[in-house]
């Protein structure tokens, strides 16, 4: 390998050790960095056989790689150990140890948050979350442009929300180990690299698979040059999404791999187009199915604001318009249009797993009335009521129909048995453009205190009142 590889220097393993560990030396090393995943590293290494015994078991939880070259001490990989075991066999005492980068610290913990704004930008919203870390290092290379949606991290980490995100912009992230401290970009990096790898052997791959399997789903531009991948091995250190020019035209690392082979660090690395390096996008399934309660914060025609209950994406007074679902509606605006009041118990349901694919459903489980209650709307199944928050009322009971206003302010009861009945507090008034008839089969039967009045325009009435029937006209007429 150093013979193909036809490279100066390099980095041995005598210059590789570990900063809060004392190890004889690393006898084996192999570092894997994909997009989207947490570069990873295992390690084998041979430890002084003198050293105590709690000396080893007070070993970090985290742990550093360094490496030497030129005189100066370098960072390789800083990371979260997953695993790590001393075995020891007489005089002979040998270190196993698996690690992470530090964004495996973002992949520990599932939570719900939810972005009403959609004038919110990606950056905006990374920013969000990023700020429960706050040393981390973080960019992105994507359009700083309002999302225009309902965004919701549901059961997700923090990780596995930004990558879902950042696939709708077909961006993957690109963790870097070589910081302390969280160092993610997402999208590829914009600074450009100059090595001189245009005469190191090289291979050169074209997956047709890959290639008509990406175009099948939404990457149908995808040219077939945009495809090809060059595999190098090199002794110069690089790093994962970074722009690199070989051959006279740009190219990204679009993976890497480091090992020792022969005592010398070797790095593998793949170098993609931009266009190959893009990602589909994909949802949340466990979304699906799912609804959130909350109270409406406003109306306007079919759609509605929502203070949820879980909402803690944005900041307060941030409202996204959901559609509203009536109980029956129209493309011409004509059937049911019933909009719920300000404050009113609801909830956001989410069909399926596109979050912008959510509406306003009611929320029956909210109503707790008092136990006992006679004015309790769901108290018998057979009475249908429809209420507004100022007392207005329509009630379909098992005797009829009654139509109240303002806390039985006044009403109208149609019976079933044929009787009508208006009552009000204070006036009824009956209009009519032309004419009103009065008509019975048996009697008409007006009564009242003090009078009953009958008058025409022209000033001609009849008034009842005390026992007496009191004519006005110019000519009264008696037959």
């Amino acid at each position: 390998m150093e013979n193909s590889i036809r490279q100066p220097g390099g980095i041995t393993y005598k210059d590789l050790f570990l900063a809060s560990i004392d190890v004889v030396y690393i006898r084996r090393l192999d570092i894997v960095q994909k997009p989207g995943s947490h570069a990873s590293l295992y390690l084998e290494a041979v430890l002084d056989g003198e050293q105590e015994e709690n000396e080893l078991q007070n070993i970090s939880k985290t742990m550093t790689l360094m490496y030497q070259t030129g005189g100066e001490a370098r960072p390789l990989f800083y990371g979260v150990i997953g695993k790590i075991f001393i075995s020891r066999d007489g005089e002979d005492v040998s270190l196993y140890l698996e690690a992470w980068d530090a964004t495996y610290l973002m992949d520990t913990e599932r939570k719900i948050r939810i972005f009403q704004n959609p004038q919110m930008t990606p950056g905006e919203l990374m920013a969000e979350v990023m700020r429960t870390y706050p040393a981390a290092d973080y960019k992105m290379n994507v359009p700083e442009m309002p999302i225009d949606q309902l965004i919701i991290q549901y059961e997700e980490t923090d990780w596995e929300f930004l990558n879902r995100f950042f696939a709708r912009y077909r961006e993957p992230l690109y963790p870097n180990p070589e910081s302390e401290s969280i160092r993610v970009l997402a999208g590829e990096s914009p600074d450009t690299e100059n090595p001189e790898w245009d005469s190191l052997p090289y291979t050169l791959l074209q997956d047709y698979e890959e290639l008509n399997r990406r175009k099948e789903n939404g990457l149908g531009e995808l040219l077939e040059q945009e495809n090809v991948q060059y595999q190098i091995d090199t002794y110069e250190i690089a790093s994962l999404g970074n722009e690199i020019r070989y051959k006279g035209s740009l190219w990204y690392i679009g993976g890497v791999e480091r090992h020792l082979e022969k005592g010398i660090l070797v790095n593998s690395y793949v170098l993609r187009k931009e266009a190959g390096l893009k990602v589909l996008p994909y949802f949340n399934q466990r979304l699906t199915g799912i609804s959130i309660d909350g109270q409406v914060a406003a109306s306007k025609r079919d759609r509605v604001q929502v203070d949820m209950e879980i909402d803690n994406g944005g900041k307060e007074g941030e409202h996204y318009w959901f559609p509203y679902s009536t109980v029956a509606s129209s493309t011409d605006g004509s059937g049911w249009y019933c909009m719920p009041e300000n404050g009113e118990s609801v909830r956001v349901y989410f069909p399926v797993a596109d979050e912008k694919e959510a509406y306003v459903v009611t929320n029956i489980k909210a109503h707790e009335p008092k136990e006992g209650s006679q004015d309790d709307p769901m108290g018998n199944p057979n009475v249908r009521n429809i209420e507004t928050a100022q007392g207005n009322q329509v009630q379909f009971t098992e005797d009829g129909v009654v139509i109240a206003a303002g806390k039985r302010q006044g009403s109208i009861l149609l019976k079933k048995s044929g009787e009508v009945l208006l009552d009000a507090v204070k006036d009824i008034s009956i209009s009519a453009g032309k004419a009103v008839n009065i008509v019975a089969a048996n009697e008409v039967i007006m009564k009242s205190e003090t009078s009953i009045r009958i008058a025409s325009e022209q000033g001609a009435d009849v008034e009842l009142k005390k026992g007496k029937v009191v004519l006005h006209g110019m000519t009264i007429y008696e037959n």
